[in-house]
């Protein structure tokens, strides 16, 4: 089944976060050369971001689904 707490789903989430979370570190600590480079980090943040919120999203809606059969 399904859940928040699959092994499976919460690594990916993790992996996930961990990317975000250099991404910030890196640019924090002038990590991008240029403007352009930290547009494109923060391009990649905001990607990032999106996906955890459509993984979650996928989960609630299979566990609702579960519910109703």
């Amino acid at each position: 089944m399904l859940s928040d707490n699959n092994p499976i789903l919460v690594q990916i989430k993790q992996a996930i976060n961990n990317r975000i979370q250099k991404i910030a570190f890196d640019l924090t600590n002038g990590g991008a050369g240029s403007f352009e480079d930290y547009k494109t980090q923060c391009g990649i943040v905001k990607g990032l971001k999106a996906a955890l919120y459509d993984i979650d999203d996928v989960v609630e809606q299979y566990m609702t689904q579960d519910d109703d059969e």
